[in-house]
């Protein structure tokens, strides 16, 4: 709910921290879609639509650029709160729900993993 704090991923800080909810662009439903699953040599995983944004590429980049989901390879590495990890599997699954939260902070973390609250880039 607006209002409340979530953990998300300062990008000056380099860290997780708890940031207040700002906007809750899409409420709860049964929407069903197509999604790619994203697991890493870490353990890690996350499930978003394969238009959505997160850093992601080569792990011998200092700062991953924003990329959409569907762009993602095998052995391109993902933020973690534990730090990078590389993709080890990719799979397209179909799920119902299709959830997003907007917070102070330019990033949020679901499943342990730093993404985009958005599909859309509005930085550009």
């Amino acid at each position: 709910m607006v209002g409340d704090k979530i953990l998300a991923y300062s990008k000056d800080k380099k860290e997780a921290v708890f940031s207040e909810v700002v906007a809750v662009p899409h409420e709860k439903n049964e929407i069903v879609a197509e999604f790619k699953k994203l697991s890493m040599v870490d353990g890690s995983s996350i499930t978003l639509t394969p238009s959505h944004l997160l850093p992601a590429g080569e792990c011998s980049l200092s700062e991953l650029p924003l990329v959409n989901a569907k762009d993602v390879k095998i052995g391109d590495c993902l933020n973690t709160v534990k730090g990078k990890s590389a993709v080890n599997g990719i799979e397209n699954v179909q799920e119902n729900g299709i959830y997003t939260i907007v917070t102070k902070e330019e990033f949020v973390i679901v499943n342990n993993v730093v993404a985009s609250p958005f599909a859309v880039n509005y930085w550009i």
